[in-house]
């Protein structure tokens, strides 16, 4: 990081890529609930096929809260939010129109898009809760550490928030249609996966957050920290 990098602690400055972070994680928790019906069994243990867009949900979640914040990261979140309630209405509606005589895989796509409607309430439901205790556990560990430790803030923020979405969706979404010691299985297991990917992909984070930082020219704060150890340690200026 270099003195060109300003601190910040307000909105008042325009992200010149927040949008682009904001269209991927987007894409990718539609892909998720596309996916997530399939149970995998992956050395043994049995997990979702949603597991698989769970790197990128962890890598992008970690890079918008800790470069732009916990406001900013909340609107990219309620946008989510609405993109997935539209995917719903839109399934919905193409399940209901009738069939062609020359096609006859609607049981098969009823099959696949007929579970969605649940898997989405709990997504939503769940996405809304785990991402917002996500960046909130991002930003206030940040004002209180100041501009170093991402990666502690990275780890216990996945923690805590992966714990909160296996324990609000998997009940919601798969009650009923999967075994009781299975879904505990598939809980335990998939939020060992994600906190082990999320270690394993530390090293590509933080990559990615210093570059997007210098890219940015921001050193972003929800308010100032605590110590004031980011100017102390990087002799950052404040933003103009």
């Amino acid at each position: 990081m270099t003195n060109s990098i300003k601190l910040s602690y307000d909105d008042n400055w325009k992200p010149k890529y927040l949008h682009f972070l904001a269209a991927a994680l987007i894409a990718v928790y539609l892909t998720t609930n596309v996916i997530a019906a399939k149970q995998a069994e992956i050395f043994g243990f049995v997990v979702t096929a949603g597991t698989l867009t769970f790197p990128f949900v962890l890598v992008l979640g970690d890079v918008i809260a800790e470069i732009y914040g916990y406001r900013r990261s909340r609107q990219v979140i309620f946008s989510g939010f609405f993109a997935m309630i539209f995917f719903l209405f839109i399934t919905q509606i193409a399940l209901l129109l009738p069939s062609a005589a020359s096609w006859n895989n609607q049981p098969a796509y009823e099959i696949v898009l007929g579970i969605i409607p649940r898997i989405i309430v709990a997504s939503l439901t769940t996405y809304i809760a785990s991402d917002l205790v996500n960046a909130f556990i991002m930003s206030r560990m940040k004002i209180s550490q100041g501009a170093k430790g991402f990666a502690r803030r990275a780890v216990a923020s996945t923690v805590v928030a992966q714990a909160v979405d296996g324990l609000i969706f998997y009940p919601m979404a798969f009650l009923g249609i999967i075994p009781t010691p299975v879904l505990v299985e598939i809980f335990f297991t998939s939020w060992a996966i994600k906190v082990a990917l999320e270690i394993l992909a530390l090293p590509v984070t933080t990559m990615v957050v210093k570059y997007l930082k210098r890219l940015e020219g921001i050193e972003h704060f929800d308010e100032r920290p605590q110590s004031g150890c980011a100017e102390a340690s990087y002799g950052y200026e404040p933003a103009r």
